[in-house]
């Protein structure tokens, strides 16, 4: 006996047009999560700075000159420095999101005592999106 129900198979070209709208989805939203990436690496990147440079200050408090530039930020984590000390901070923050060492410059530019830098993605000065400089002295503008 034949069912009531007549079975209808997909053709071809119902699945391709399936997966040609599947693909262009996937497409999308690909490129608008690594777009929300990248920007929010620049933020992590922009608050860790603002931690490193308020460990640089409190050393400059404690004192009374900055971090030798020679040494640079090794001097406010292990094993130069101590968790009892305010300026005290891992190791771990002193790399930026992509892993890249901070850039610690003394003289800072306009003026600024010092400044705390990534080079972003690509690790070299300049850049655009992800690869964009992130400075202690200049605001992100995301």
């Amino acid at each position: 006996m034949q069912s009531l129900v007549a079975r209808r198979a997909m053709t071809l070209f119902e699945i391709l047009a399936v997966l040609v709208i599947l693909g262009m989805l996937a497409t999308v939203l690909t490129m608008g999560l690594s777009g929300a990436m990248s920007e929010s690496k620049q933020r992590v990147c922009s608050i860790q700075i603002d931690r490193v440079k308020t460990c640089v200050e409190a050393y400059r408090n404690a004192k009374r000159s900055l971090p030798p530039s020679g040494t640079g930020l090794s001097v406010l984590a292990p094993p130069n420095a101590n968790p009892n000390q305010s300026w005290y901070i891992e190791s771990s923050q002193l790399k930026d999101p992509w892993g890249n060492d901070l850039q610690y410059l003394v003289p800072g530019p306009d003026g600024h005592a010092f400044e705390i830098v990534s080079y972003g993605a690509d690790g070299t000065p300049g850049g655009t999106g992800e690869n964009a400089d992130v400075s202690s002295a200049k605001a992100l503008d995301l």
